[in-house]
């Protein structure tokens, strides 16, 4: 078991080191991001602390999926596999859960402490993309995975609208809907195999556009009902809810771009940090943007 642990150390660092970070570096910078992210999300409403332990518990169904579960379980003997499965999960919990006490949720933090111990028992299955239609079949592939690796969170993203609409609090509302988009920018954080790229007849620029074209609809069919529950509902704020639906499609667009900057590798952490930093302050989009696209211009034109 320690082996194990030692592994995906070494792994993380093996990683940080191909994508051109010192591995010390690279792991203060998540820390970093982690916090600033967190910070941000209780600074922008009030209902963060049952959407903060939410993303926690995302983040530890992805890691007891099925498949990466059976796999463990034929490598260790049961009794470590619990143990492994109990300490990742702990692990895991543990930045959020600190978090929660900080901001003294001190209930909620130790609920999601007992919740991510309780569901190390159990597997999840992720293969869902067999059984759940999606209305993206003629686009690429980012949103019918994405879409169906996230419709929980999404239908929890709407009964949070549902509920801001039924207490009169737009504020609620639309930060719930700006993190619709967010988590439709996480979409287009895999990498896919080159020639998945190399099959399109058109040029760099041409292909980019396609992309863009694709996230305009994609995003608009995953967000657009929760647009018009806003429009009908909150008229006199009609304005910052246009707003916020354009930035959508930016930090997303952008986030298409910070994806094909390093290709056929992933996303680096300068380019990771860019965009998160352009999505926190997006101001600094003007900046982000021009410079993933010139990069982006310049990896695809070996492959295209």
């Amino acid at each position: 078991m320690k082996y194990y642990f030692s592994l995906q150390y070494k792994r993380l660092n093996r990683w940080l080191d191909e994508v051109g970070i010192i591995p010390l570096l690279g792991l203060i910078s998540i820390i970093g991001i982690f916090l600033l992210f967190s910070i941000m999300i209780f600074l922008k409403t009030d209902y963060a602390k049952w959407i903060y332990p939410a993303i926690g518990l995302s983040f530890l169904f992805n890691i007891g999926e099925n498949g990466r579960t059976t796999r463990l379980k034929t490598i260790f003997k049961k009794i470590e596999y619990l143990r492994i499965r109990l300490i990742e999960n702990g692990l895991l919990a543990l930045p959020f859960v600190l978090f929660l006490i900080y901001q003294k949720e001190y209930i909620i933090a130790f609920g999601l402490l007992g919740l991510a111990i309780a569901i190390a028992t159990f597997s999840f299955n992720k293969n869902w993309n067999s059984v759940i239609p999606t209305p993206f079949r003629k686009l690429p592939f980012e949103y019918i995975v994405g879409f169906r690796k996230t419709i929980l969170l999404i239908v929890l993203l709407y009964f949070l609208v549902i509920k801001a609409i039924q207490v009169n609090n737009y504020n609620l509302g639309v930060v719930t809907l700006g993190f619709l988009y967010v988590l439709m920018m996480a979409y287009y954080n895999k990498t896919e195999e080159k020639y998945y790229v190399w099959i399109y007849s058109s040029t760099t620029r041409q292909f980019l556009l396609k992309k863009l074209v694709t996230i305009f609809i994609g995003a608009t069919i995953v967000s657009i009902p929760m647009v018009i529950a806003l429009f009908i509902s909150f008229p006199e704020k009609i304005d910052v809810t246009i707003t916020i639906l354009l930035l959508g499609y930016v930090i997303i667009a952008t986030a298409l771009l910070a994806k094909y900057s390093n290709y056929p590798n992933e996303m680096n952490i300068p380019a990771g940090i860019l965009l998160v930093a352009s999505v926190l302050f997006p101001p600094l989009l003007l900046i982000a943007i021009p410079v993933f696209y010139k990069k982006s211009l310049i990896k695809l034109s070996t492959i295209i």
